[in-house]
C-alpha cells in the first residue's frame, strides 16, 4: 500500500529498468498547473539546469506521465506549482537514474518494424519473454529484466512473461514461478519444499496466471517411471507429465488436478516392433479457464491433444486432437492442429490454438479458431483460420512456439513462435503492422531469428494510476479528489475510517472516473477524531491510502 499523500515518484536514488515514467508530486489544492523541470545530471544545485535541462512538462494533476527517456543517464527533477493568486513554489531537488542494458544494443539485438494501417493498430507495449524485454510500436525498448540481478542475465531464459494491471509482473524462470514489482522485487514466489513437495518438486513450466481471487495457477512437471513392456524393453520408460496447481497467496495448495490420476497413460505407450515399446511424452504447454470458471482446458504439443477438465469433479469430459493407438477412444478425432501451443478458450467457449503444424514436413503454420463438438461423433472443422505465410519474409512455418493476444479493439496480436513474427491483424486477417527480432550469434558471426515463446500486451506500464488530493473546507469538511491518469475508465472504491474509534468504517462510496479524468467526494469529519482514506482501483486491485486529520 503506498501513502499517497506527499511523495515523490520516482523514489531518490531509484535505478530503474524503465523508460516510462509516471513522476508524482503532493496535490496542492491553491495549484492552477505543474510544471515538472527534468535534467539529465547528477548535480545536487538548480543553477545548471539551464545548461543541462531535458524538457519541462506542465500538467494539472499530481502525476505526469514522460516516456522514452535515454537509457544509462543520471536525472534530476523538481516540481514548480503555479498558484491561483500567481505565486510560484519549488520543490526541492529529486534524483534516479535509469539503468543501460545490452538488450538494448544494436550490435546485440534489433528489430525490425512494418507498418501497413498505423491508424487501425491499438497503440501500446510488446513484452517478448525471451528477450527479457518490453518494446513500443516503433520497436524502442520500454522496460527491461535488469541484469544487475545475475539471475536475470541472458543466459537464463524466462518464459511467460506477463503484465498485469496493477503494474506488476509474472514469469517462468525454471524451475521458478514469479511474482515481481516493475523493477523485479519479488512479491510472490511459487514454492519448491515444504508440505505437497511432491507435487510440484520437479519444477514450474510454460503456463503461469495470476487468477481474479488473487490466486495463483501455474503447471508444474510430474516425472513418472511407466512400468516397461518386457524384460527386453531397453527404451526409457520415464515420461513428462503435468500437475495443474492453484496456489494462494500463502503458498498453499488450493486446487489441483494431477495428470497421472485422471488421464489414460496407456494411450502413451506406442508399440515399438517386438523388442519394446516407446514412451510419448505430452509436453503441456498451456492451460485456459473458461469465463465462467467450470472448465479447464489443458493443451499437450507432443500428442496433439486439448482435454477439458470438469472443475469441480476433475474429470475429464472431452478430448480433441490426433487419435493415438487402438485404446484412444474418447478422443474427437481432427487434424486442424497438430503440435499446437497457447490453447485458449475464448468467451464465447471456442477454441483457439496456434497451430504450429507438422512444419519438419512441410506443412503451413497457423492460427485456427473452431467450435466445441457437442458428441464423440461431431467432426471438428474450423471456424476462422489465419495462415502463416502471408508475405513473402518467412515460410510460415513455425517448428514451436507462439501465442495470441486479443486486443481490446477487435484485433489479434500474433506471435508466431520460432518463425519470428509478431503481427497485427484485424478480424478480417488485414496485416497491420508486424515486428521481427533477430540477435547477434557470436560465433557464426550473423544475425539469427530469435523467436519468442509467448508476448504480452499492454497500453502502457500505468494503464490503471490514480493520484489522490485533498482540501480543507469550512465547517469540518474535506473534499478528496481521485484523478485517473490511467489508460481507461475504471471504477474506484472510497472507504473511510475513523482510527479513532478503532478503525471503524464510516463512510463507502463507488465512482466511476474516465480516463484523465477527475471526481471529488466531501467528507464531514470530526476535528478531534483521526481518520484514513482507502481507495481502491476495482479493476486492478491497486490500493492507496492518505490519513485525514
Amino acid at each position: 500500500m503506498l501513502p499517497a499523500y506527499g511523495q515523490y515518484l520516482p523514489k531518490d536514488n531509484s535505478n530503474l529498468n524503465y523508460n516510462q515514467i509516471m513522476f508524482e508530486y503532493p496535490h496542492n489544492e491553491n495549484a492552477v498547473s505543474y510544471s515538472l523541470y527534468l535534467a539529465i545530471d547528477s548535480a545536487s544545485d538548480k543553477t545548471n539546469f539551464k545548461s543541462c535541462l531535458y524538457h519541462v512538462y506542465t500538467d494539472k494533476t499530481p502525476a505526469t506521465r514522460v516516456s522514452r527517456l535515454p537509457l544509462g543517464k543520471d536525472y534530476k527533477w523538481y516540481i514548480e506549482m503555479q498558484l491561483k493568486t500567481g505565486e510560484k513554489i519549488n520543490s526541492s531537488i529529486h534524483y534516479f537514474s535509469i539503468l543501460s542494458t545490452r538488450y538494448n544494443d544494436t550490435l546485440y539485438y534489433k528489430r525490425k518494424i512494418n507498418y501497413n494501417k498505423r491508424d487501425k493498430i491499438q497503440d501500446g507495449i510488446i513484452w517478448c519473454d525471451f528477450t527479457h524485454c518490453a518494446f513500443d510500436r516503433e520497436g524502442n525498448l520500454v522496460w527491461f529484466m535488469p541484469t544487475t540481478n545475475i539471475e536475470y542475465v541472458e543466459t537464463n531464459r524466462i518464459r511467460d512473461l506477463r503484465f498485469q494491471p496493477d503494474g506488476t509482473i509474472t514469469f517462468i524462470k525454471n524451475p521458478f514461478a514469479i511474482h515481481t514489482t516493475m523493477d523485479v522485487k519479488e512479491i510472490w514466489k511459487a514454492p519448491n519444499s515444504g508440505p505437497n513437495v511432491e507435487k510440484f518438486k520437479d519444477g514450474y513450466h510454460h503456463g503461469f496466471e495470476k487468477l481474479k481471487n488473487g490466486n495463483y495457477m501455474v503447471l508444474a512437471y510430474d516425472y513418472v517411471e511407466l512400468e516397461k513392456a518386457n524384460k527386453n524393453d531397453t527404451v526409457s520408460n520415464k515420461v513428462e507429465l503435468v500437475n495443474l496447481i492453484e496456489f494462494n497467496p500463502k503458498g498453499e495448495i488450493t486446487w489441483i488436478w494431477q495428470m497421472r490420476d485422471h488421464f489414460p497413460l496407456d494411450i502413451l505407450a506406442i508399440p515399438k516392433m517386438a523388442s519394446g515399446r516407446e514412451i510419448i511424452n505430452a509436453h503441456c504447454n498451456a492451460f485456459s479457464i473458461d469465463k465462467e470458471n467450470k472448465f479447464i482446458y489443458i493443451g499437450y504439443r507432443d500428442i496433439s491433444r486439448i482435454i477439458k477438465i470438469d472443475r469441480k469433479t476433475k474429470r475429464i469430459v472431452a478430448s480433441y486432437g490426433k487419435k493415438l493407438n487402438a485404446a484412444d477412444t474418447l478422443v474427437n478425432e481432427t487434424d486442424i492442429f497438430c503440435m499446437q501451443h497457447n490453447t485458449t478458450v475464448l468467451a464465447n467457449n471456442d477454441i483457439m490454438v496456434v497451430n504450429n503444424n507438422e512444419s519438419r514436413k512441410g506443412k503451413i503454420s497457423s492460427l485456427e479458431i473452431f467450435e466445441q463438438p457437442k458428441t464423440l461423433k461431431d467432426k471438428i472443422t474450423s471456424k476462422w483460420s489465419f495462415k502463416f505465410n502471408f508475405d513473402l519474409l518467412n515460410e510460415g512455418k513455425s517448428l514451436k512456439l507462439g501465442n495470441v493476444k486479443m486486443m481490446s479493439n477487435g484485433n489479434l496480436l500474433i506471435n508466431e513462435g520460432s518463425s519470428n513474427r509478431i503481427v497485427e491483424i484485424t478480424k478480417d486477417k488485414e496485416i497491420l503492422w508486424d515486428m521481427m527480432i533477430y540477435r547477434k550469434d557470436s560465433l557464426k558471426g550473423k544475425w539469427i531469428d530469435f523467436g519468442q515463446y509467448k508476448i504480452d500486451f499492454s497500453t502502457s506500464l500505468y494503464p490503471y494510476y490514480f493520484t489522490i488530493g485533498t482540501s480543507k473546507k469550512a465547517d469540518n469538511k474535506m473534499v478528496v479528489s481521485v484523478f485517473n491518469e490511467g489508460d481507461f475508465k475504471d471504477s474506484y472504491s472510497y472507504e473511510l475510517y475513523n482510527d479513532t474509534k478503532n478503525r471503524k468504517e464510516v463512510f463507502k462510496q463507488t465512482a466511476v472516473i474516465k480516463s484523465q479524468d477527475k471526481s471529488f467526494i466531501t467528507l464531514n469529519l470530526n476535528p478531534t477524531d483521526r481518520y484514513t482514506l482507502k481507495v481502491i482501483s476495482v479493476t486492478s486491485g491497486i490500493e492507496k491510502s492518505q490519513a485525514l486529520n
